[in-house]
């Protein structure tokens, strides 16, 4: 019932939803949905996270999005630090488990990020990497962050079209 009710609501307004990812580290779930504007407004398509720790909601998080900017990357830490990677402006945020953003951090990759980039991440416990290339560079990047929004490393890897990451 509170699903119809939800449909009708969502409907009424003129938006979709979708649920794009669902992200389960440990005790904490993270559940990605982002909200399509059908009057084709350009800046209306909102993005939402929310985090979960044994199925109790923690918090919510939402950003309005431009339907031509792909959808950030979001990964979970086990200590329950949400990160997201924004492919096109090469930056990354990470926020705690009460949903406060902690730190934002520009990659400072040398080349432009483009829409053709590769842009991944996986999550090893407390350590992240994020992969980046560009079919116009040699060489990827892949950067060394912790849940403390730490930088601890970048390598050059040989390649210019990252297909995966794995810790």
């Amino acid at each position: 019932m509170r699903y119809l009710i939800y449909l009708i609501l969502i409907t009424f307004y003129s938006i979709t939803a979708q649920v794009v990812n669902t992200i389960s580290n440990g005790d904490y779930l993270l559940k990605t949905e982002i909200y399509f504007d059908v009057d084709n407004d350009d800046l209306d398509n909102s993005i939402v996270y929310t985090l979960y720790k044994n199925d109790s909601q923690l918090y919510t998080i939402s950003d309005l999005m431009y339907r031509s900017e792909p959808l950030p990357t979001a990964g979970i830490f086990d200590s329950g630090v949400m990160i997201l990677v924004y492919s096109l402006s090469g930056r990354v945020v990470f926020y705690d488990i009460t949903g406060a953003q902690i730190a934002g951090r520009n990659l400072d990759v040398e080349y432009n990020i483009q829409y053709e980039s590769t842009v991944l991440l996986d999550i090893n416990q407390d350590i992240a990497g994020i992969l980046i290339s560009n079919p116009e560079e040699p060489k990827s990047r892949l950067f060394i962050y912790n849940s403390d929004a730490d930088r601890i490393n970048v390598i050059e890897v040989t390649g210019f079209q990252g297909s995966g990451i794995k810790f």
